[in-house]
């Protein structure tokens, strides 16, 4: 990666950040996305850059990373458990989970174990946010704030606005 791009990446990482400070939290009552059980790739809807969901490596509890399509494990398996889906890897067969329980800023990761996620329907209407459950309420699916390469997805309270959109594009 070039410094031109991983400038680039800094300076679209700090304008979330800070546009999310002061965005407000969700509070209406949002409908849960009807998603056919399929392939998908899982695209961060506020990306410049295109950077879809990617298993971040070999062993489980291993972050989720964002990285340009075409670059890694990106093909995602999402399924209707009943009480939600659950979203896996289909290349390594590990699910999408988050480290430990859901809480603020805590890392999405590849687990072993099935782990069930709300896909709810954005105001965007092509779009879905992709939604835990932990003891401090709902928790989005997010591009971490930490300024590091390549961006690490975590979970982060919900909050209104395109910030934590994510779209679906199905490959199979």
């Amino acid at each position: 990666m070039n410094l031109r791009r991983a400038l680039a990446w800094a300076f679209a990482l700090l304008t979330l950040v800070g546009l999310a400070g002061f965005a407000p939290a969700a509070t209406a009552a949002e409908s849960r996305a009807a998603i056919p059980s399929g392939t998908y790739q899982i695209g961060f809807a506020a990306s410049s850059f295109g950077e879809v969901l990617t298993e971040g490596g070999a062993e489980p509890g291993t972050p989720a990373l964002l990285l340009p399509r075409g670059q890694g494990h990106q093909d995602w398996l999402i399924t209707p458990n009943g009480q939600g889906y659950t979203i896996q890897n289909a290349h390594s067969g590990r699910y999408l989970g988050v480290e430990s329980e859901p809480s603020q800023h805590r890392y999405a990761v590849a687990s072993a174990a099935p782990h069930t996620w709300n896909l709810v329907s954005s105001p965007q209407g092509d779009r879905v946010r992709i939604a835990s459950y932990g003891p401090e309420g709902e928790f989005r699916l997010d591009v971490s704030p930490l300024l590091i390469f390549p961006p690490r997805v975590d979970v982060q309270h919900a909050r209104d606005g395109i910030g934590q959109d994510w779209q679906l594009t199905r490959v199979g």
